[in-house]
């Protein structure tokens, strides 16, 4: 069973009342050092007493104190090193169950600040590192961890979530003697992309998910964001799109959509973008017309680009749906005005550079400008980046449908705007009408191939 909503709070969903039953007396905090594992080390095992001990990220947050804190990596590989940390409430506030906190983009942080408030509702809470630590601490963006190390990708896309729970549910046991009734997952964004594969993956590990914002293609995102780029900015400089012409453009739609979308004609948004029918050739310049105030006939090509979406120029296919009208007052910040050669900053640039082709070079030599949507985009979509655990070989791009395989006996709440971030993009899931790349199913179990990587075994 799959719910979706608009609206979503840890208390109104997830919780519940707590049946009668004994009393639970926690053991020592600091006996939990001496938790095994394979490939487990515990760091530190400790009773926290201030918030602010833990990260300066938290000096001002409200934390149930004190609480037993336990910290500590695991190295299912010779390159990993994945962190995590488990808050445990005490034993009369512990609600019985386990939650897991995603983070965000490409992040390698212990996600400090989304702990608080499911702790504070009686969770034991666990996050993870993802297996590696973002340069400057703290960017949701760096790549630059995965240069050279195709272990640390493995971790970042299934293996720390699903290592790091396991983990979680042993120190949980040890400390109060029992197993957690249930196990819940919520992340946003790149967290959601976390909880789809880990319902598709590892559907065992939690009872419920909450899923925010997340593209269950994280290949193809990455794609439409350098398709976006190059058309706007790299591609062809001398007639990449000027700011003074996207406020433009932004105005126009307005014009022609406002009032015509369920919304009011004095509207300066778009209540429903997805009716609105923006014809870009309006725009072009006529003879004589400041430049600034209209688009050349390349400049219209651009724009019909970006709102019709990466495309295979070979197959036609569509790789991912365009961005939605009304979304350009957000372009500056992610693909308009930028140069050659682009920096590691942008999110495609680092996943391109250090994640797909582990070449320091891809960006100062620009070599992206000669990328083909065709014949390297098949490639990527097959590329074997590492091989688990298991021995099997993982690949960067085989997509099932998330929706038609939720995992036997799982909840998932999804809530989902237009997208977690501007610009905004409208996805188009598979569906019965579009049916999913196929993928040889699992006559033991439901097919669990996950959005961002997949195992090679499961895809075409």
């Amino acid at each position: 069973m799959i719910f979706r909503t608009s609206t979503i709070a840890w208390a109104g969903v997830l919780a519940s009342a707590i049946a009668a039953a004994p009393a639970l007396a926690a053991g020592p905090c600091e006996d939990l050092a001496k938790v095994h594992g394979a490939n487990v080390t515990i760091t530190a095992a400790e009773i926290v007493e201030s918030a602010s001990a833990v990260s300066d990220s938290l000096a001002h947050a409200q934390v149930q104190t004190p609480f037993c804190r336990v910290g500590g990596f695991i190295s299912p590989t010779g390159d990993s090193h994945i962190g995590f940390e488990v808050w445990l409430p005490s034993a009369g506030t512990w609600n019985r169950k386990l939650a897991a906190v995603g983070n965000g983009g490409l992040s390698g942080a212990l996600n400090y600040r989304a702990m608080p408030p499911v702790f504070n509702r009686g969770y034991a809470t666990m996050t993870t590192d993802l297996g590696h630590v973002s340069t400057p601490p703290g960017s949701v963006e760096d790549a630059t961890w995965a240069l050279g190390h195709p272990d640390k990708v493995l971790d970042y896309a299934y293996r720390a979530e699903h290592l790091s729970t396991q983990v979680a549910r042993q120190v949980v046991a040890a400390y109060y003697g029992i197993a957690p009734a249930h196990s819940y997952y919520s992340g946003c964004s790149a967290g959601g992309i976390q909880g789809m594969t880990e319902l598709l993956r590892y559907p065992e590990d939690f009872d419920g998910y909450i899923i925010g914002d997340a593209t269950p293609d994280h290949l193809g995102q990455e794609m439409a964001a350098f398709w976006n780029t190059l058309a706007a900015s790299l591609g062809d400089p001398a007639e990449a799109l000027k700011a003074p012409q996207i406020s433009v453009v932004h105005e126009a739609i307005l014009q022609q959509c406002a009032g015509k979308d369920g919304g009011l004609a004095s509207d300066r948004f778009l209540s429903n973008p997805q009716v609105c029918r923006f014809e870009p050739r309006k725009l072009q310049c006529a003879e004589g017309q400041d430049g600034a105030t209209c688009l050349t006939n390349a400049q219209v090509g651009i724009l019909e680009r970006i709102y019709g979406g990466p495309v295979n120029p070979g197959t036609g296919e569509h790789i991912l749906s365009g961005l939605t009208p009304g979304t350009e007052l957000g372009w500056d910040r992610y693909f308009v005005g930028k140069s050659n050669p682009v920096g590691p900053e942008r999110p495609w640039a680092g996943f391109l550079a250090s994640m797909v082709y582990s070449d320091p070079d891809y960006l100062s030599q620009q070599k992206y400008l000669s990328f083909d949507f065709d014949h390297d985009y098949q490639r990527l979509r097959h590329q074997v980046v590492g091989g688990d655990v298991g021995g099997q070989e993982v690949v960067l791009g085989c997509v099932a449908d998330a929706l038609a395989h939720p995992g036997a006996g799982r909840r998932r709440i999804e809530r989902r705007g237009l997208c977690s971030k501007p610009p905004c993009r409208h996805h188009r899931l598979p569906s019965a009408a579009t049916p999913a790349r196929p993928v040889a199913a699992d006559s033991a179990s439901p097919r669990r191939v996950p959005p961002r990587l997949a195992r090679r075994s499961r895809c075409p």
